[in-house]
């Protein structure tokens, strides 16, 4: 995350668990009063607790901040605000408060079927080192890319003189792309709501 760039905070929990909070700053470097807007937790299904895992979803369709419970996107809604002066939410990040300690689960969907894009947000000499469950010989890009994005398992592919690697996530959570440098190869990401949500770019 950029932090010279305005972001919003939901805070889950605060106030000893009374209450979920919403910040809105500038940077972080708190030189200047944050928006604050807060929501009593009045439901106890609305807190968290440190026995089991509680679903809780956020969003920020055109500019209006929501947040509630549940794993459906909408649903039980806790809090809502719309900014007078959005900016386009391009990463996430995830902690607990200070002094605290807790594991989370994220859910990430990305609406619809993938678009016609494909990024290539890395340099040239690098080649991304993840599952290849699906090598293919004497591709074009544009043909390579076509077939990546007919598989919903394919998340990007490794492309070099018409050698094609159809790549995929393996189990488990991943927190960055693996990458090796290697001479004439470029990695190419599948990319959803047309070029605002592409993997590699936002990992």
């Amino acid at each position: 995350m950029d932090s010279a760039m305005p972001f919003y905070d939901v805070n889950l929990g605060a106030h000893d668990n009374t209450k979920t909070q919403l910040v809105r700053r500038l940077d972080d470097s708190l030189s200047t009063t944050p928006f604050t807007k807060e929501w009593k937790a009045d439901f106890d299904r609305h807190r968290l607790k440190n026995t089991e895992f509680r679903d809780f979803w956020v969003s920020w369709d055109g500019g209006i901040i929501k947040h509630g419970r549940g794993p459906v996107v909408g649903d039980d809604i806790i809090g809502e605000w719309a900014d007078p002066n959005p900016f386009p939410v391009k990463s996430i990040g995830v902690l607990n408060s200070f002094n605290t300690q807790g594991d989370w689960i994220i859910h990430v969907t990305a609406y619809g079927n993938a678009s016609t894009h494909f990024i290539n947000c890395s340099p040239s000499t690098e080649r991304v080192d993840l599952h290849i469950y699906k090598p293919v010989m004497m591709l074009s890009e544009t043909v390579c890319a076509m077939q990546c994005k007919s598989d919903e398992h394919c998340m990007g592919f490794n492309y070099k003189d018409n050698s094609c690697e159809l790549l995929s996530f393996e189990p488990g959570v991943v927190t960055a792309i693996p990458k090796i440098s290697a001479t004439g190869w470029r990695f190419f990401t599948k990319c959803h709501v047309k070029r605002n949500a592409c993997f590699d770019c936002l990992l």
